[in-house]
This record gives C-alpha cells, structure tokens and sequence, in this order.
C-alpha cells in the first residue's frame, strides 16, 4: 500500500487500513522514501501516488494496481467480516459515490493538517464541509448520504 507519508490524514488511514486488513496481508509503504517506487517501476507513478493511495499485488507475474477506493476495498476484503462491506462498496452507485467523496478529501487533504490537539475536531469539520462542496457536483448518492 502505497501513500503519501508528508500527509497526516494519510499516514493515518493507510495505518488503521493496514491494522482492519488481515494480518500480514498488506505492507505499507510511504512513496516518498528513497526506492519506495523502484519495485513497481511502470506500475506505478508518483503522480498516482499523490492522487490516490496505491494498492499493489506483489503474488502475481503481474503487477495488479488499484487505488483509492478500490484499494480500500481490497484492502478490507482480506478479511472475511468484511467482505459484505466491501461487496456494497462496489455497488454501482455507491462506488461512484464513495469514489467522489474519497476524490474531494484527496484533492483537499493538506488543508485538514492541524495540530495534535485539535486535528480531529477541526479535520472532522473541514472534511464534512469539502465533501458537502464536492458532492453537490459530483453525486447525488453523495449529497443524500451527507445530509443523513
């Protein structure tokens, strides 16, 4: 799993992801360390990584890439209690609802850095608050699920 470690809103949910997956099943890598792209040269870019979280297969001859969403999904479907999650998370309105909120907070991520004291309740608001913004224009899924 690859994510952008300059992000502490990233460094977090690539963290917890790892801890919800099954054990061992995921490895977490920061893309900014020396050499961390290498192993996935042509698979992978930094451009990719700056836009999403990256999830790549490393069993197979080939290189499998998934982000964002998808990557989570993935991530979560190593264990058996979540696969009933991930199966409606690939629900055709809601995939397109989770990936239009998942792109506003990636687009929007370095805004909600803040302080240790006070990172959770202002970085809870300031996401609400861009997601409601994205979601207006890009889903109406979304909006419904944001005014709940």
């Amino acid at each position: 799993l690859l994510y952008d470690g300059r992000c502490s809103l990233c460094r977090e949910a690539s963290a917890r992801l790892v801890r919800l997956a099954r054990p061992g099943a995921i490895r977490r890598q920061d893309y900014h360390e020396a050499g961390a792209l290498a192993p996935f040269a042509g698979v992978v870019t930094p451009e990719d990584c700056e836009r999403a979280m990256q999830l790549v297969a490393t069993d197979s001859r080939q290189r499998a890439r998934l982000e964002g969403t998808d990557a989570i999904a993935a991530a979560l479907g190593t264990r058996p209690a979540w696969r009933l999650v991930v199966w409606i998370a690939f629900v055709p309105g809601v995939r397109h609802a989770l990936r239009a909120v998942y792109r506003a907070v990636a687009r929007r991520r370095h805004r909600c850095q803040h302080s240790t004291a006070n990172r959770r309740v202002a970085g809870d608001l300031a996401i609400k608050e861009m997601l409601h913004e994205e979601a207006l224009a890009e889903s109406p899924v979304a909006v419904k699920i944001l005014r709940e």
